[in-house]
């Protein structure tokens, strides 16, 4: 049986949207978070890199690299225009290699051949330009990335340079990878020391690092928001910026939890003010019922009933009020 038109287009846009739900998948799997207490750093390589370096090197050098910078509290991943426009991540690091050539200038003395009519041989002094390739590294912020590929932004120091090797390619990529390792710990690693008064603060970062104060992490630069909780005392949240490496030491100080700070305390108050608008108002109703008199038990009986049903609801919601009011007021003491 031949399929219609109709039924092919709906074929088509099922396989598109099949194909659509498996990159977004892949995708996800690329970006995968870091894990606990590790900071994304993203490579890239410019065009340079590619004109001079063979086709594999990039790739074995990008794998070299993934667990000497795990151990100093980095997970590497691709630079791409996905995490360009990904505004959590602006403030992380790339990790940017280009190639640079050096032109430079040194005088060589040429021999001249000697004359027909004479034995004697002569030199003269040229100039002669050597140029060799560099390999520079530079860390910048993702955020500077389309500046800096624009050519607009401003220089940046480089993490390292290294001369390249052509002839001795597994040398230079050794001593690449660890000059980048040496450097970074000396540049853009922190000891970070973490004391509390009282001590036995649980402290969390966001980036999933767990500890028991006192306590002491090995982690990259920049800025760490950290929460710490303690029973019987208010939680504190604090943003340590650790701009630069080295160490850093940190104390703090754990108020005791008072009844007035717990949540519980707010909806004691609510409660406590619904308590008393009901008894007002059952107060109302109660005043209201005491002056019925003879001429509204003639024409309006139902009046009575009325108004003592509404004064008896509303002394049952005031007790009601008043009674949790109670409870959650004994309850800010608590938690």
């Amino acid at each position: 049986m031949n399929c219609s038109g109709t039924c092919r287009s709906i074929s088509g846009r099922s396989i598109s949207a099949i194909f659509s739900v498996f990159a977004v998948f892949f995708s996800a799997l690329q970006a995968a978070p870091c894990k606990a207490g590790k900071r994304p750093l993203y490579f890239f390589a410019d065009s340079s890199c590619s004109k001079v370096l063979p086709e594999s090197f990039l790739a074995r050098l990008y794998t070299q690299m993934v667990e000497p910078l795990d151990q100093i509290g980095y997970c590497i991943a691709e630079y791409s225009n996905a995490v360009a426009a990904d505004t959590t991540v602006q403030e992380e690091m790339v990790m940017w290699f280009s190639m640079v050539p050096i032109i430079t200038e040194k005088t060589v003395v040429i021999p001249l051949k000697p004359d027909s009519s004479s034995d004697t041989t002569g030199s003269v002094e040229a100039l002669v330009a050597d140029t060799t390739m560099q390999m520079v590294v530079a860390l910048l912020q993702v955020g500077a990335m389309e500046n800096r590929e624009r050519g607009s932004g401003a220089a940046t120091s480089p993490l390292l340079t290294v001369t390249y090797q052509n002839d001795e390619l597994s040398t230079f990529e050794s001593v690449l990878i660890r000059k980048i390792i040496e450097n970074m710990r000396d540049q853009y690693i922190c000891h970070l020391r973490i004391e509390s008064e009282p001590d036995g603060v649980a402290i969390r970062t966001n980036e999933g690092l767990e500890g028991i104060t006192p306590l002491e992490w090995i982690i990259p630069v920049g800025k760490v928001k950290v929460t710490g909780e303690l029973e019987g005392y208010d939680p504190l949240r604090r943003t340590i910026d650790l701009s630069e490496p080295g160490s850093h030491i940190y104390r703090f100080t754990m108020g005791r939890r008072r009844f007035f700070n717990s949540p519980f305390f707010v909806s004691s108050l609510a409660l406590g003010a619904t308590s008393a608008v009901c008894f007002g108002i059952d107060q109302f109703y109660y005043d209201k019922y005491r002056k019925l008199g003879r001429a509204e038990r003639d024409t309006r009986p139902e009046l009575f009933e009325e108004h003592f049903t509404m004064a008896k609801n509303f002394e049952r919601a005031a007790g009601v009020a008043g009674a949790l009011a109670g409870l959650s007021f004994v309850f800010s003491f608590i938690f």
